[in-house]
């Protein structure tokens, strides 16, 4: 068996662990991407003229086919606001 390991960063507000993590991971995509009915999008990375970027709403994780960027909500609030992963789970948090 496999101890869980527990990630834990100290900031001014006082800890960010691995599950306020979890927690924002759990935030729904679609609060930050528009997308149409068969789940593509514009992708915010470049000019698109069609929508390339895909939104995986069960996996809660987006791709774009054009640029192949792709994550999770942490990894579009790090790219959206250009900032730190600790950050942009911070801002998820509030």
């Amino acid at each position: 068996r496999i101890a869980a390991i527990e990630f834990t960063v100290k900031h001014d507000d006082g800890k960010l662990t691995s599950q306020d993590i979890a927690r924002v991971k759990q935030t729904p995509i679609e609060h930050y991407l528009q997308y149409n009915r068969a789940g593509f999008a514009k992708c915010f990375l470049h000019a698109d003229k069609t929508p390339s970027l895909k939104v995986y709403i069960k996996e809660n994780r987006w791709h774009c086919f054009s640029c192949n960027e792709r994550g999770d909500v942490i990894d579009l609030i790090m790219k959206l606001h250009t900032i730190e992963f600790i950050d942009a789970v911070k801002m998820l948090l509030k």
